[in-house]
């Protein structure tokens, strides 16, 4: 999952520098609740998570801390809204180093992660789940 996480992170942060000044805060009490992946797009075509395995939910905690369940782990970390972006940071195992992050945009009541590297596209997207 550090892998993915790593892949993730660097495309996102790659992403967002570009999009910074289109993207507006959301308001927190909207991001505050579990989410759950909903979709999956990989090369422009739309496949169901759970039916290529993928299981990832975060749970957005109104102290600012995440909790991110993926593939039968569980990692931590905090959360903020920073340039339009929910940025996730994973806590680090290392005290001197800092965890890594991954941004996620909010829109029309959905989360959801765009990238693109070398000709590949993906975009992972997270619905709230009703409580």
């Amino acid at each position: 999952m550090k892998k993915f996480l790593s892949l993730t992170t660097a495309l996102v942060l790659a992403l967002s520098v570009l999009c910074v000044g289109a993207l507006a805060d959301p308001n927190p009490a909207d991001i505050v609740g579990t989410w759950k992946l909903t979709a999956f797009e990989l090369l422009g075509e739309s496949y169901d998570p759970a039916d290529m395995g993928l299981d990832m939910v975060f749970t957005f905690n109104e102290d600012y801390t995440v909790l991110v369940q993926a593939d039968g782990e569980d990692e931590t970390g905090t959360w903020a809204i920073e340039n339009g972006l929910v940025t996730m940071i994973q806590d680090s195992e290392d005290e001197d180093e800092e965890g890594e992050e991954m941004g996620l945009t909010y829109e029309d009541g959905v989360l959801f992660i765009e990238m693109e590297e070398e000709g590949i596209s993906m975009k992972m997207v997270f619905s709230k789940v009703e409580e």
